[in-house]
């Protein structure tokens, strides 16, 4: 007796294919939410990464952050002061939402910028016990290009600073939609904050974040 087969009509082959566009729509926003969630932690823990290299810088150079390319005694970036002896890759300097491509180089992509406000160069090079809250003070955060786009355009053979933005731009975070963005402080724990939070500067809070109470010995 053979054997009955029964192939599927083109409609049943319609609704399949139905269902699994339905359920690809439905995965696809969960899919991205998680890979968004994973660059983050990521872009976090290069965060944590470098400020644990300046505590070691610290520790050799008698409290003083790395101080930059504008020091005569000291000629390099602030980069090339913490690799390799402080951070064996450069791969630490680049974000996980930057899509520049690391070359192990002087000329690689570099994501983040240490904090640049207050006269020309920031927290560059200064004492850190002249810091009156390092556990507020924003020492590292990822230095975003101008414009509305997620780009960066530091490289590693320059100074890469960060500063507080223009009020009123609008949310240019990293991720959450551009409303959060990962930070490290002075005293090496980092956090992830609100974009609005992390560009006001005024009153105590914000100067707490972005000011530092320097006194020339």
């Amino acid at each position: 007796m053979k054997k009955s087969t029964q192939a599927f009509t083109l409609v049943e082959l319609l609704v399949v294919i139905v269902i699994i566009g339905i359920l690809a729509a439905i995965a696809l926003p969960v899919f991205q939410k998680a890979q968004e969630k994973a660059r983050a932690m990521s872009d976090l823990s290069n965060l944590k990464q470098l400020g644990i290299a300046v505590q070691a810088f610290k520790g050799d150079n008698n409290g003083e952050i790395p101080s930059g390319s504008t020091a005569t005694s000291a000629p390099k970036v602030w980069q090339q002061q913490l690799n390799p002896s402080y951070i064996s890759t450069w791969k630490v300097f680049k974000s996980p939402f930057d899509s520049r491509t690391v070359t192990e180089t002087t000329s690689s992509p570099v994501s983040y910028g240490i904090n640049g406000e207050g006269a020309t160069t920031g927290i560059l090079g200064i004492d850190s016990s002249k810091i009156t809250y390092p556990s507020n003070l924003i020492m590292f955060a990822p230095a975003l290009s101008a414009g509305t786009g997620l780009t960066f355009s530091g490289i590693g053979d320059a100074d890469v600073l960060v500063t507080v933005t223009t009020a009123g731009i609008g949310d240019r975070g990293t991720h959450s939609s551009r409303k959060r963005i990962n930070v490290v402080y002075a005293d090496g724990h980092a956090e992830d904050i609100l974009f609005s939070k992390f560009i006001i500067k005024t009153g105590d809070e914000g100067s707490k974040r972005w000011d530092y109470t320097y006194v020339a010995p």
